[in-house]
């Protein structure tokens, strides 16, 4: 059953379809502006070099930790409908930014807009995972999730592309197309269904030992991206003065194009194996192994140079095409159907912090800034940390598998109860939309 399915009174295109598109155009827009941020502050003579980074450092962090604001904004929107609101309003914050560069307003007003716009998307983000996991049932969040996963990196890969394209032609011509493209995803989610209240409730509800292990999920989850900055933000650094260097570029590119084209495809052919959570954390564990061994490779990289970085890149994307949708559709397990919001803020501040902490840890040691700490040392320590990690995610996932397979077998339950009290007429109309074929 390759479908995502949900109740509505009228035909038309899925609603997971539609957050899908969504997130996709954001995800465009935001690498067509993020890459060329500072030289956009520059260019403007609005600021000197290190304000103007200081302005994309705290941009990307709102874009990243912003969802802790979730539950504050949902209160305010009402949890219903609130997606559209957040990327038209995302959009209206991209052209007042646009007013304060033609109007030549000091940095300050620029900076607020893109703060504003940043916070947006980021708590649109938690709100589309919550959403998507809302939607599909357990079997399917694996497949929703990987769909979500190849629309983001896809956004990526063309809008990073894009912005290097329009950068050269000023500031109106980086920030108005992505407006348009928000403003887009925003339009794509009006005519989404009404999401139940509690299916993205802000609070996350505490049940005997429930908190011990979404800890541990928590933890050893966000390990794996501790493992993933190596590559993404500190690879750059671990190729400076090699003759990899050049081809570090294009090595990102391969992933994404990767990411993007097998997807779809990978996910669909490994189907039987997601149909127990022990064989999904086998699959995970072997995604994790291919991390550690990627790792190695690139301790090799200052010797053997490019033909390693490629063997590593496309070892980390066959695993990237695992793990990354395995943990989106096990958070929603782990956490149950009630806290779905809660549950995509604090792992999305865990992975955040997570990645922070690996790229600022590793960077040091990775330029040799510390005696007698050889240059690879967080390379190995990563490769480590994350396979033990894996091993000790079990108990976490599935405990909690066993209650989520009991909740959707209480919703059928009731459903038959349902369909039975009204005589066996026909059943509710459904829409379902082969997203994942």
């Amino acid at each position: 059953m390759n479908s995502v399915e949900l109740n509505m009174a009228k035909p038309g295109v899925s609603p997971a379809f539609r957050v899908v598109v969504a997130r996709g155009l954001s995800s465009t827009a935001t690498f067509a502006v993020l890459p060329y941020l500072a030289v956009v502050i520059l260019d403007g003579h609005l600021a000197s070099a290190s304000l103007a980074a200081m302005v994309v450092g705290i941009y990307v962090l709102c874009l990243r930790a912003g969802g802790i604001i979730s539950g504050l904004v949902v209160h305010v929107l009402g949890a219903r409908r609130p997606l559209p609101w957040l990327y038209l309003a995302a959009a209206a914050f991209l052209v007042l930014g646009m007013v304060a560069m033609g109007a030549r307003l000091p940095l300050g007003f620029l900076a607020v807009a893109l703060f504003a716009n940043a916070l947006s998307v980021a708590v649109a983000n938690v709100l589309t995972k919550a959403t998507i996991a809302a939607a599909a049932d357990d079997r399917q969040r694996v497949l929703a999730f990987g769909a979500l996963s190849r629309a983001i990196n896809g956004g990526a890969a063309v809008g990073g592309l894009a912005g290097s394209v329009a950068a050269p032609h000023g500031t109106l011509a980086v920030l108005l197309p992505a407006s348009l493209l928000v403003a887009l995803a925003g339009i794509s989610c009006l005519r989404l269904p009404k999401v139940r209240a509690d299916a993205v409730a802000v609070h996350v509800t505490v049940g005997a030992g429930a908190w011990g292990r979404r800890i541990t999920f928590v933890v050893a989850t966000a390990m794996v991206w501790l493992a993933y900055v190596q590559f993404f933000a500190v690879l750059p650094v671990y190729a400076r003065g090699t003759p990899a260097e050049e081809w570090v570029g294009v090595a990102f590119a391969v992933n994404a194009v990767m990411i993007v084209g097998l997807q779809q495809f990978v996910l669909k052919h490994a189907a039987p194996m997601f149909d127990r959570v022990s064989h999904q954390w086998r699959v995970y564990l072997a995604a994790c192994g291919c991390i550690g061994l990627s790792l190695v490779l690139l301790c090799a990289i200052r010797t053997a140079a490019w033909p390693l970085l490629f063997a590593a890149i496309v070892l980390l994307t066959i695993s990237e095409l695992f793990w990354s949708p395995l943990l989106d559709a096990w958070t929603a397990s782990v956490f149950g159907p009630k806290n779905l919001l809660g549950a995509y803020t604090i792992t999305g501040l865990a992975w955040g912090g997570a990645e922070a902490l690996g790229s600022s840890l590793s960077i040091p040691v990775a330029a040799g800034s510390l005696p007698g700490v050889p240059w690879y040392a967080a390379l190995v320590v990563s490769g480590v940390v994350v396979i033990a990690a894996a091993l000790c995610l079990r108990s976490a996932i599935d405990d909690q598998a066993v209650a989520g397979r009991a909740h959707s077998r209480r919703l059928a339950r009731r459903k038959g109860k349902r369909e039975a009290a009204s005589g066996g007429d026909a059943p509710t109309p459904t829409l379902s939309y082969r997203l994942f074929r």
